[in-house]
């Protein structure tokens, strides 16, 4: 349940750098992400192997500098779920740079397990990355393109709306930094299904994480919401734990 509304994609720069490979219009390719990266609120109604949850709030916002987000993940469990697990809570910073998502800052809390909780921060000049877990500080080196648990999904969220076609399958592979690993993770593109959710049935883009045989991560993304989530479900063994649905 630590990875409660993590889930867990790259995107290639040519022989120039995508910062200064403009448009003939002089539009670069971090002015193109900034302008498909609509900001906003979303509210799901969450389960966990068909037991609810409770609510889980997700926003995105921009900060005062131009590109720069805010990403944040609010969780509000109900009876005896959060008197025995707890509020998680996911915060991530981060910037388009090149055209691509680039985080600058992670956290995850939860208040009844806080020695589950932990910080990144991430120097991209020095191509490191520092942790905080549990009082202890330690460094990582960097790969060139990498992203945090959380705010890898709004880079899935800029390669699916970068697709010419969403009815035809595509592929792509994605780097997330937790805690401990460096972890490579495959999604695909699978077109474009209907999903039922309390506001009507939305058409929406399915994404599947299809790197591994036993655990997988099925998101739909709804294009008439700016590309949004609207359901994702975190698949284990073939079986269905975690399920978001958006409610509103």
């Amino acid at each position: 349940m630590r990875a409660l509304l993590a889930i867990a994609l790259l995107l290639a720069a040519g022989g120039a750098r995508a910062e200064d490979a403009a448009s003939p219009a002089g539009e670069t390719a971090t002015d193109k992400a900034i302008a498909l990266l609509k900001t906003g609120t979303m509210s799901f109604d969450v389960t966990w192997n068909g037991i609810s949850l409770g609510d889980g709030v997700i926003t995105l916002s921009a900060t005062g500098e131009k590109g720069c987000y805010r990403y944040e993940s609010v969780t509000k469990p109900i009876g005896p779920v959060r008197w025995i697990y707890g509020s998680p809570y996911e915060l991530s910073l981060f910037c388009i740079r090149d055209g691509r998502v680039r985080p600058s800052h992670y956290e995850y809390h939860i208040d009844k397990r806080p020695r589950d909780g932990f910080t990144l921060d991430f120097d991209w000049a020095a191509k490191k990355v520092r942790t905080v877990k549990d009082g202890k500080t330690s460094e990582r080196e960097l790969p060139d393109v990498a992203y945090d648990r959380f705010g890898v999904q709004q880079a899935i969220r800029l390669w699916a709306m970068q697709q010419p076609d969403t009815r035809q399958r595509s592929e792509a592979e994605f780097l997330t930094v937790d805690d401990r690993d460096i972890n490579h993770y495959r999604f695909a593109i699978l077109g474009h299904e209907p999903v039922e959710t309390p506001v009507g049935t939305l058409d929406a883009v399915r994404i599947d994480r299809v790197d591994s045989p036993t655990r997988s991560t099925h998101s739909w993304v709804a294009p008439s919401r700016d590309w949004q989530v609207i359901q994702l479900e975190s698949i284990n063994r073939g079986n269905v734990e975690l399920r978001m649905l958006t409610n509103r």
